[in-house]
């Protein structure tokens, strides 16, 4: 077997990604790779391609998993690159009809250890909603009717370009606070009503990012506006991630699978859960403040 080196090997890893992109957007309409900013000649190369089996996609998989070694690639590099190559490995199998307990995809795909969760623990997440949910009758009734209280109001809608624009700049203060970004980092806002979600963000490259906002949504969930949209998508959020990213390992390493931003990984899923949780990050210092301040106060009264 001949070795596939540097290069050529990454190119070859890139291609198998979008050949594997291909094939899942055409049966089942749902992208495999969510953005890319590497090469664009790579990306049109597999393009005017005719489709790949995937019995070959597997294939592919195998070899560059046997070829890696030899890249001589850092061994933290080397750990990622095989694990990513053992998620397509993992769905080209499936979609030859192999079939994996949810556990063992779980462990190939995402590289998570899954548990069972008894329904005790569901049971006492209801009961916290019950107790501190506003209004009798049915949950689902309550929840609805305590979304809609804090909701922008048809009148007020007007202001919700102003109320996002500044929300966005005060969380990119704080972060530029926190760590330097490129000076051509930006991001785009663009508003739509075609989507049933909130937002959605893609990234293009050269530290942009373009995220598209459901106005509609945003105003009846404007309450998570900075917690789970913002801080969480944005500022200190995906978008800073992948920044930093592309500054770091991309541009300066040369990483050129960074590139790839694959939905279905194990990064996808630490950033993730490290996103939740940006909120805290960009806005502890003034959460520690106020707590402080209702302290003294209490004190005084």
């Amino acid at each position: 077997m001949s070795e596939v080196l540097g290069e050529k090997w990454l190119q070859s890893y890139v291609f198998l990604a979008f050949r594997l992109d291909t094939v899942i957007r055409r049966l089942y309409d749902w992208p495999f790779v969510t953005d890319y900013y590497g090469p664009p000649e790579w990306k049109e190369a597999v393009a005017s391609e005719q489709g790949t089996a995937s019995g070959e996609l597997i294939q592919q998989a195998q070899t560059l998993l046997d070829t890696l070694s030899s890249q001589r690639f850092t061994p933290q590099r080397t750990q990622k690159l095989e694990k990513y190559l053992g998620m397509m490995e993992t769905i080209g199998l499936k979609l030859c009809g192999v079939t994996f307990s949810l556990q063992e995809e779980m462990q190939r795909c995402w590289d998570v250890a899954v548990k069972w969760t008894s329904e005790t623990e569901f049971e006492q997440a209801l009961a916290i909603y019950e107790s501190i949910l506003p209004g009798s009758g049915p949950l689902p009734e309550r929840l609805s009717a305590y979304e809609q209280q804090c909701a922008l109001p048809d009148s007020q809608r007007h202001l919700l370009v102003n109320i996002v624009e500044r929300a966005l700049a005060e969380t990119r203060k704080r972060t530029l606070a926190l760590i330097p970004l490129p000076e051509e980092e930006q991001v785009t806002l663009q508003w739509f009503t075609e989507r049933d979600a909130l937002a959605y963000a893609g990234y293009i490259g050269n530290y942009h990012s373009l995220i598209a906002i459901d106005p509609d949504s945003l105003a009846f969930n404007l309450p998570r506006l900075l917690d789970h949209f913002i801080c969480h998508e944005i500022y200190p959020g995906h978008h800073t991630d992948t920044v930093l990213h592309e500054l770091k390992l991309y541009r300066d390493q040369g990483s050129i699978e960074t590139s790839l931003l694959i939905l279905a990984n194990k990064q996808k899923h630490s950033s993730t859960k490290a996103a939740v949780l940006r909120w805290y990050t960009c806005f502890r210092c003034a959460i520690l403040l106020l707590d402080n301040d209702l302290a003294v106060n209490s004190k005084r009264a």
